[in-house]
């Protein structure tokens, strides 16, 4: 039997969009895709939208899956602290607001729908 988890990416640029959490879900979505251009050492890892408890309720994030019947490569903190790092300079470099229009064209549940699709995380 096989066990998934995930290693959490928790880049800052969606706490200018708190609380509106479906769309911090779209632009997680929208940079979820963008991913491996942004962070190319990203291509080939399977990242997931999820739920993460943040300011006493759930909130949308992404998290590398780790998945104990796959092989994935070894990902220290510093590395994800530079992933974090990267996302939040590509989300300034091309404005919160131009990822937040390109975001709203990506096909994503609401906040809502998400919760359902997951087991009605709070």
């Amino acid at each position: 039997m096989s066990t998934k988890g995930y290693t959490l990416i928790e880049p800052t640029f969606w706490e200018s969009l708190w609380p509106d959490q479906d769309l911090i879900l779209q632009c997680l979505e929208y940079i979820r895709l963008n991913l491996p251009t942004i962070v190319p050492w990203t291509a080939g890892l399977e990242i997931e939208l999820i739920a993460q408890c943040r300011h006493g309720g759930f909130g949308p994030a992404l998290g590398i899956v780790c998945d104990d019947s796959k092989e994935i490569p070894v990902i220290d903190f510093a590395a994800i602290g530079k992933l974090e790092a990267s996302i939040d300079e590509w989300v300034r470099t091309e404005t919160t607001e131009v990822v937040m229009a390109r975001a709203r064209n990506v096909s994503a549940p609401t906040w809502v729908q998400f919760k359902a699709l997951n087991g009605g995380t709070n």
